[in-house]
């Protein structure tokens, strides 16, 4: 019966010590510069955002230069009278308009949630 109240008491003793280490750890403020975590990591994310905005705003370019080479193909190819080839090029210029758009809507995205322009 000793034994089983000398490893209760231990027990408590132990759930006490790590009880207030956590209050203690859960107290500590935040890192230099920042006034919450949660902003601390917007602003990570918004440095590498800005990375990537400027991978994407140089996609849109790639695409946009692609967009009209290949409208040019296709008025070329319409004024020849080449129907099997405007359908293949309507079709990849599909595909192209397509990923424009979703590069557009990823820089909106970012730029909202950064707040850049």
């Amino acid at each position: 019966m000793k034994i089983h109240k000398l490893v209760a008491g231990s027990v408590i003793a132990g759930l006490v010590t790590v009880g207030s280490a956590g209050a203690a750890f859960a107290d500590t403020t935040a890192p230099p510069g920042s006034s919450h975590p949660a902003e601390a990591r917007h602003d990570r994310r918004c440095d590498r955002a800005q990375e990537r905005l400027e991978w994407l705003r140089a996609k849109k370019a790639r695409v946009e230069a692609v967009v009209d080479w290949l409208q040019k193909a296709r008025a070329k190819a319409e004024a020849a009278g080449r129907t099997e080839l405007v359908r293949k090029i309507d079709a990849v210029l599909a595909k192209y308009r397509h990923e424009y758009q979703r590069i557009e809507a990823a820089i909106d995205r970012v730029q909202r949630y950064c707040h850049v322009v």
